[in-house]
């Protein structure tokens, strides 16, 4: 979907017309130390409006109009999206909506279109809490990537001792080989106790490279466990929302990408189909949660999430794998459901937490009932993952039009 031009007709000043204007402002202004320059100008053209005007040469032959460059139409579709929504032109919403038209932040531009499809509105509350999540991952990313480079230099550290350790062993026995040799030899005219003294100078020699080596490898050793145990931590950190404390879109990722590795493991040892573990995956969305955050305020809405998580989780059981996809949608994968099976669970669910009430424990006001709707696909009876979890999406959206608090299925492929 091209969203970029449903933004523009919102509103018809571009960022052109917006400097434009600014310099218009900007040419009225003039600085008081200037007065007499002023004055002296305005003689001066007063003085030229009394002789007679010049005519002015024109160029018969029409100038075409000129190519508007790619970086004057990114510019205008920025202007147009943050005018159009009344979004402040601030440095950080510059920032974001070069992102969304630039394509360096394909996943703000898809959110985006998805917000427009919807007929939501672009809030500045929203772009605020999407980059707010975009940069903690990225500052997760890259934390999990210094990790690894520190752990993958003491790896290297620890390889680089170990062979200083067997370079050093081997010296030693290549030592003692020659004087075992030059001992066989005694009438080359060095006594016995000379040469027992040479060997063992050098046997402490090698003891003492050997002890050092064995005590870097030691702290190599430490080094490299700890490091492993920062990273596996910095990953199990980074793959989960901290708000809810479930799995994040990152995990879901790489939990879809392990099932369907498996599933084709399944199909390359030439198995049947049917032995395949069938998995069902659901898209979940509450229902008109913006008016909660805006009537209650954002702390409320955060301990609605919550709740909704600690539901969804409890109810789906140990055995399926709850994600918080994002602001107030989330994803359930149902490992081993039939899509029957899972729809059944999930409306089961949904039953349960309209009927939960809710309170604001500030004001003691009731927030009303808190629904969700949901839309389920069969993982394996698409063509990939993503096709699966988009169909899910589809299904999601046709419950919310067809009334809300209700669970769709997704329409299979024609074969």
């Amino acid at each position: 979907m091209n969203h970029s031009g449903a933004i523009r007709r919102k509103s018809a000043v571009t960022v052109h017309d917006f400097l434009s204007s600014r310099d218009g402002e900007e040419a009225v202004v003039s600085d008081p130390a200037e007065g007499e320059g002023v004055a002296n100008a305005e003689k001066q053209s007063r003085r030229s409006a009394k002789k007679p005007p010049v005519p002015e040469t024109t160029d018969p032959s029409p100038q075409p109009a000129r190519e508007r460059t790619a970086g004057e139409m990114l510019m205008d579709e920025i202007g147009a999206f943050l005018l159009g929504n009344d979004l402040e032109i601030t440095p950080a919403n510059l920032v974001r909506a070069h992102g969304i038209f630039s394509g360096q932040h394909p996943d703000f531009t898809a959110l985006t279109a998805e917000m427009e499809a919807r007929g939501e509105p672009i809030t500045q509350q929203w772009l605020d809490t999407l980059a707010c999540e975009t940069d903690s991952t990225e500052q997760d990313r890259a934390d999990i990537d210094r990790l690894a480079a520190s752990l993958q230099n003491s790896i290297e550290a620890f390889s680089s001792t170990a062979r200083d350790a067997r370079t050093a062993a081997a010296d030693y026995r290549e030592a003692m080989d020659d004087h075992a040799q030059e001992a066989e030899r005694i009438d080359t005219g060095e006594t016995a106790e000379e040469l027992l003294s040479r060997v063992s100078d050098l046997t402490r020699a090698i003891r003492d490279q050997a002890q050092q080596a064995e005590e870097k490898m030691q702290r190599s050793e430490r080094e490299a466990i700890s490091l492993r145990r920062d990273l596996e931590e910095a990953q199990r950190v980074a793959n989960i929302d901290h708000l809810t404390g479930l799995p994040n879109r990152r995990a879901l990722d790489e939990m879809l990408e392990r099932l369907w590795s498996e599933a084709r493991d399944v199909d390359w040892d030439g198995s049947d189909a049917t032995d395949r573990e069938p998995v069902a995956i659901a898209f979940c969305d509450i229902d008109n949660f913006k008016p909660v955050n805006d009537i209650h305020g954002h702390d409320t809405g955060d301990r609605v999430l919550q709740m909704v998580a600690r539901t969804l989780a409890q109810g789906a059981g140990e055995e399926c794998q709850v994600v918080r996809y994002g602001g107030e949608e989330f994803v359930i994968i149902y490992r081993g459901f039939s899509l029957e099976d899972a729809r059944d669970n999930l409306d089961a669910i949904r039953a349960t937490l309209s009927k939960r009430p809710f309170i604001n424990r500030t004001t003691r006001e009731s927030l009303g009932m808190i629904t969700f709707s949901g839309g389920i696909a069969d993982l394996f009876a698409f063509s990939d993952r993503h096709s699966a979890l988009r169909a899910a999406d589809e299904a999601l959206y046709r419950a919310k039009n067809e009334g809300r608090d209700r669970i769709e299925l997704a329409i299979p492929p024609i074969d």
